[in-house]
């Protein structure tokens, strides 16, 4: 990807992420931490990962929405029983819980629906949420 077509690429993300907070009023944003391996396009995934997660994440500070990161070790773990589940094992965890994922990137964002609740007071926390509902 070239430099303006990778400018065009994130602006692109962010004004549709803007427009389905606007359209489904979201007061939680939650991603899966990026986590790049090593090779021979290493910096250009590793920007691609870490900047889409930094947009999350201002976006998430721009709307006062909670904002959670979590590993996918962490959120497999709580999902499947353990950290090193595969994503055929997190397919077929979703479906025993009655979900239809149509991928595994389905898959791994519907684990993360199911963990994030339990993580919201610590969202609230880090993000300073009670700090400006105090004041």
């Amino acid at each position: 990807m070239q430099a303006n077509e990778w400018g065009n690429y994130i602006v692109d993300r962010l004004n549709w992420l803007a427009d389905k907070l606007t359209e489904h009023q979201v007061g939680v944003l939650a991603i899966e931490a990026p986590f790049v391996r090593p090779g021979m396009a290493f910096i250009r995934k590793a920007r691609r990962a870490f900047g889409l997660a930094a947009i999350v994440q201002m976006v998430a500070w721009r709307r006062e929405c909670a904002f959670v990161e979590l590993a996918a070790p962490t959120v497999r773990k709580a999902f499947c029983g353990t950290g090193r589940a595969e994503k055929h094992q997190v397919i077929a965890e979703c479906k025993r819980r009655g979900w239809a994922p149509t991928d595994d990137n389905a898959a791994d964002a519907i684990a993360l629906l199911h963990v994030v609740p339990s993580r919201l007071e610590w969202a609230d926390i880090a993000s300073g949420e009670r700090a400006r509902a105090a004041a």
